[in-house]
């Protein structure tokens, strides 16, 4: 469930990130841009939270749960 949760907010501040960057290089907007690159910094930490919960569930140690798998 929560790691359903955390793929999931991977991928939508993705999509929000290539729609502000995308919006940023039409408009040749700066603010727009920064907004676009926080938003994608914001998706690389999802990300390596996922995939670090993913790979920690699929070791099965009993004391170390990372969300529900």
């Amino acid at each position: 469930m929560l790691l359903n949760l955390a793929l999931n907010l991977v991928f939508l501040t993705l999509w929000l990130a290539f729609v502000t960057l995308g919006a940023g290089a039409v408009y040749s907007s700066t603010a727009l841009t920064h907004v676009g690159g926080y938003f994608g910094i914001l998706a690389a930490t999802f990300a390596a939270y996922t995939s670090f919960a993913i790979v920690m569930n699929s070791i099965s140690l009993a004391c170390c749960r990372w969300g529900r798998a």
